[in-house]
């Protein structure tokens, strides 16, 4: 029985040992396409879905949150409960996060020209958050403005100009017309077109430093990348 064990057992190690190593041919890498390419090469997803409202109550103000803060899929009603959130990914969320590293491999990039690209995307980073906070300060300003108007119900109720179910069944109209406002938003197209610009200068930007070789590879991976209309978001 032991004599059983002992052979089935030193199979299982030659087994998984052939596996890791059919694993390791399968992705030849070499000290000449490989590089420190880790967190630096990974590519922010372009995102220009609606901040998340954070409905107004008789006692609480109206609030915005970005779908990146960890409530993508949900908001707060007016009675505090959370509750799906049908706008969050209505954006460019489904471009998905590029992990560059992949794609350097296959080029066979240099270390030198790693280099030179990670500045490059550190750029392209810079632009899209300058983007997005483009976004989301208009955002802040619709909210601020349904604040003053929420504020004045409140005044009105208070003045017992208007009941309290009055009052609240104005600020369900209100939250309505917020998140809206908030879908609608101008600036969220404005947001996708510059997300677009940054993108596609970062990609002339790379082309521009590779060999006819690998921007033959550079152009086929370019043209399988999602094309997104802004008008249409």
């Amino acid at each position: 029985m032991r004599n059983l064990k002992f052979i089935i057992l030193a199979a299982l190690v030659v087994a998984i040992s052939i596996g890791i190593s059919s694993c390791q041919k399968d992705t030849p890498i070499t000290s000449e396409n490989t590089s420190n390419v880790t967190g630096d090469t990974y590519l922010p997803p372009q995102n220009n879905a609606p901040g998340i409202l954070q409905e107004a109550t008789l006692d609480v103000q109206m609030g915005v949150i970005p779908p990146q803060d960890g409530y993508l899929y949900q908001y707060r009603d007016a009675n505090g409960n959370n509750c799906p959130n049908p706008d969050a990914t209505m954006g460019l969320n489904d471009m998905g996060i590029f992990n560059m590293s992949r794609l350097f491999r296959k080029l066979k990039i240099s270390q030198d020209t790693i280099a030179l690209i990670k500045p490059l995307i550190q750029s392209y980073n810079d632009c899209m958050k300058a983007a997005m906070q483009t976004l989301r300060d208009s955002e802040k300003e619709i909210i601020q403005n349904a604040n003053t108007e929420r504020q004045s119900i409140i005044a009105e109720f208070k003045a017992n100009t208007i009941t309290k179910d009055s009052a609240r069944h104005a600020l369900m109209i209100l939250n309505k017309t917020t998140r809206d406002s908030l879908k609608n938003n101008p600036a969220r197209v404005t947001a996708c077109e510059a997300m677009q610009a940054c993108k596609q200068t970062l990609f002339d930007s790379i082309r521009a430093l590779l060999n006819d070789a690998q921007k033959v590879i550079w152009d086929a991976w370019v043209a399988k990348q999602p094309v997104i209309d802004c008008s249409k978001l």
